[in-house]
């Protein structure tokens, strides 16, 4: 009994770690949120394949429990650097990926390789809620974007309506929809390879059969976003409001994803009933199997699981301790004191908007503020500032989201990387990056700030992001806590001088004096 709890503890031991890391994307990155049920459909699967399994022969392979063992040894500096970075998705792969070939190398040690085999899809599933590289996101969400509003234009145009797309806009007499709000490809791209890797392994579908599934749920995916749109442009068209357009945006959107859904099931299904290829058969596991396996499987090896829970667990506590260590001997000075958003608006002039929707949906802020006001020449200033939590998410949110990603999606070229914007506030240098945008005729100079209020770090905006600077982050003991991201931008022509001047005035009056952290007055 006793090593049977002890083989299923070191299991849960080898998993929970890369789960709980990936469960920051799927709680707060709505892109990720679908993660969860990649774990219930991989249990699905794991159970539906039960009934196949064989009488457990262990693998004595002399070199399987050593790699077992070196894997999670590496576990410990991957960590390390990992909370330092928890925004770097190689990472992320690198630490579920190795957690899932451990898996599988401890199934195929104390079950056999016909186990590990047999188990093989299910526990590969996994890896289908692991975040895409930041890259491709990009390119596969701006370039379906691009796609689907050409493809909306020319099916409204035979239908006799004058629209015109934009870049990622479609624009009409009423007003304008945003591709970005209307549809996100990226996400049902994840939907698509989710419900065409499960239903073709669940039915099960022979390999061809699978791809082709795969196949037809992408073409699926794209024809829904499309529709989608012509359904929301048609509800502005036809009311003649860009208002009735954004109260139907959310009523759409559910029904086209459960509409995808549901295509998705019915196109599994009829290639299910295709006998173009003959049915693989399933030989039934025999009776107690598992029980038996479970049993006695674990016996004698009561040192090895020990050590794999040891380790496993083990990593997370030293890389915790790392950064613990090197927080606690940091003298106050170094605390990042960060900077506070004045409470009470500088100019009766400014107005407070509410948040976009885009915004409301791809980051997961804790508090949100939105002004907007003319200066004398007659230029629309814009601030947003976003503050995050103390969570592991609110470290990356805004890396995953630069001004040089998301502007695209409105159209917004990067013409100009300006000098950066330096003030002094209470002691401390703070930098805001000054990068200028075009869109046709529209000038938009930004000027953005990344602050983490923790030990040992200041002002993300200046830190190295290299694959170097990284590494160095880690064994510096550099952690981010608490963000938070302000954004300042001008709708105008000036030049970059005249821009950062007045961005300095408009800057020193809506931010306080930084306030030193509880942590670093106790440390004085």
């Amino acid at each position: 009994m006793f090593s049977s709890l002890l083989l299923l503890a070191a299991f849960a031991a080898i998993v929970a770690g890369p789960l709980l890391n990936l469960s920051h994307y799927w709680n707060h990155n709505p892109l990720y949120g679908f993660g969860w049920f990649v774990l219930v459909l991989g249990g699905i699967l794991a159970v539906q394949r039960l009934d196949r399994l064989p009488r457990y022969h262990p693998d004595n392979t002399p070199g399987i429990s050593p790699l077992i063992l070196l894997l999670l040894v590496l576990w410990i500096p991957l960590r390390v650097v990992q909370v330092a970075n928890p925004d770097w998705r190689v990472l992320d792969a690198l630490f579920m990926g190795s957690s899932v070939v451990i898996l599988l190398l401890m199934i195929d040690r104390f079950f056999g390789r016909r186990w590990a085999r047999t188990l093989a899809f299910p526990v590969l599933f996994l890896l289908v809620g692991l975040p895409w590289p930041v890259k491709i996101e990009n390119a596969v969400t701006l370039h379906s974007l691009l796609s689907v509003g050409e493809t909306a234009q020319t099916l409204l145009g035979w239908a006799g309506y004058q629209v015109q797309a934009n870049g990622y806009e479609i624009h009409t007499a009423y007003g304008v929809s945003h591709l970005a709000e209307a549809c996100s490809g990226i996400r049902s791209f994840h939907l698509a390879l989710v419900g065409g890797l499960f239903l073709g392994a669940f039915l099960p579908l022979s390999r061809k059969r699978r791809i082709l599934l795969l196949i037809l749920c992408l073409l699926t995916a794209y024809a829904v976003n499309v529709i989608r749109v012509l359904a929301l442009v048609s509800i502005m068209l036809q009311s003649h409001s860009q208002e009735a357009m954004t109260q139907w945006h959310d009523r759409i959107g559910w029904i086209t994803q459960i509409g995808f859904i549901a295509l998705m099931f019915a196109e599994a299904k009829l290639l299910s009933l295709f006998t173009w290829e003959p049915r693989r058969l399933h030989l039934a596991g025999e009776n107690g199997v598992i029980r038996e396996a479970v049993r006695e499987a674990p016996y004698g090896n009561a040192f090895f699981l020990t050590l794999v829970i040891v380790l496993a667990v083990g990593s997370h506590v030293l890389a915790e301790s790392w950064y613990r260590m090197h927080e606690r001997h940091a003298p106050a000075m170094t605390y990042a004191t960060g900077w506070k958003l004045v409470d009470t608006l500088p100019d009766p002039n400014i107005r407070q908007q509410d948040i976009p929707l885009l915004v409301r949906e791809q980051l997961p802020y804790e508090d949100a503020r939105l002004y907007t006001w003319l200066d004398p020449n007659g230029a629309l200033w814009q601030l947003m500032w976003l503050s995050f939590d103390g969570s592991t998410y609110s470290a990356f949110a805004h890396n995953i989201h630069q001004p040089e990603t998301c502007l695209p999606s409105q159209n917004f070229a990067l013409r100009e990387d300006c000098p950066p914007l330096v003030m002094d506030i209470d002691g401390q240098r703070f930098t805001w990056q000054h990068q200028v945008y075009q869109r046709d005729d529209i000038v938009l100079q930004l000027f953005f700030n990344k602050t983490a209020t923790g030990p040992l770090l200041i002002d993300g905006s200046e830190l190295d992001w290299t694959p170097l600077g990284r590494l160095k982050q880690a064994w510096d003991g550099y952690r981010i806590q608490n963000a938070q991201v302000m954004h300042l931008s001008v709708f105008a022509p000036y030049k970059p001088a005249t821009a950062q001047a007045l961005a300095e005035g408009y800057l020193s009056k809506f931010i306080e004096d930084a306030v030193i952290p509880e942590e670093a007055e106790a440390s004085d």
